[in-house]
């Protein structure tokens, strides 16, 4: 942190050493900073597009304002439709507006979106929003096509891990618990050793862990993530706003955890 604070003193138009900035200030909470750091950011290189993104991820664990966040998103320059509307259907997801995110995800070509992470989470949250609205059979079947393209993309890329985790939750939601294990080993494994910016892949550790029915599993991994300090961190809002935890809600340590961490 101090080596980012004199960087920035050093070269205040450094965008970069900027964005880094606030990234670590959002990674240890320091929400009203971090927002700050995010606008000074966009404002020394507009067009490019992760200040806004964590911007809006900052907002929402801060405020829990869906409105705030969607805004930010949309206002990033020179997005793609395919970006765009899958990065919407994020915010109708938390909305709980699942017909207007099912409706988004179908228009959206996962093939176009910019990365392995976010053509997982495509398939993830197209299949989950699915079931929700009891379209059982189609939901399944986004699943399935999921499972095929990633490991189609795996077999191709230098990428492995961001592959494993999205094959892992995949494979937990259709029910198939070996596969679903496999695949979190897998990208456990190949995780780096950085307790910053590595960590994120816990998040499918628990999802995987609830889907799969060991509740206590992943309620240790999130009251892990709610104490670390790591990039982009969890937090009650985003706990709270989330229907992907939503089995989760009714178990008195999630609902503990929740009293315990709520935001000031």
């Amino acid at each position: 942190m101090d080596r980012l604070e004199r960087a920035t003193r050093l070269d205040p138009q450094n965008a970069q050493t900027m964005l880094m900035l606030a990234g670590t200030r959002a990674g240890r909470r320091q929400y009203a900073v971090a927002d700050s750091l995010f606008d000074r950011t966009i404002a020394l290189e507009p067009d490019s597009p992760d200040a806004y993104w964590e911007k809006s991820a900052n907002l929402l664990s801060w405020r829990g304002s869906v409105t705030e966040a969607r805004a930010i998103v949309a206002g990033i320059p020179g997005q793609s439709t395919d970006s765009r509307l899958f990065a919407d259907s994020w915010y109708d997801l938390f909305d709980r507006d699942f017909a207007a995110a099912a409706d988004k995800l179908g228009r959206t070509d996962p093939a176009q979106l910019t990365s392995a992470r976010a053509r997982a989470e495509y398939y993830e949250l197209y299949g989950d929003v699915l079931r929700r609205l009891g379209r059982t059979d189609e939901s399944r079947r986004v699943y399935e096509r999921g499972v095929e393209t990633i490991l189609a993309e795996q077999a191709r890329t230098s990428a492995p891990r961001q592959a494993s985790e999205g094959l892992a939750v995949l494979h937990a939601y259709l029910g198939d618990e070996a596969e679903a294990r496999r695949f979190m080993q897998e990208s456990r494994d190949a995780r780096p050793d950085d307790r910053f910016y590595a960590v994120q892949g816990l998040f499918g550790d628990a999802v995987v862990e609830m889907l799969l029915g060991d509740q206590d599993a992943a309620i240790d991994i999130i009251a892990s993530l709610l104490e670390w300090e790591y990039f982009m961190p969890l937090s009650v809002n985003d706990l709270r706003l989330d229907p992907v935890w939503d089995p989760l809600r009714d178990h008195p340590r999630f609902q503990q955890l929740l009293a315990d961490h709520a935001e000031s």
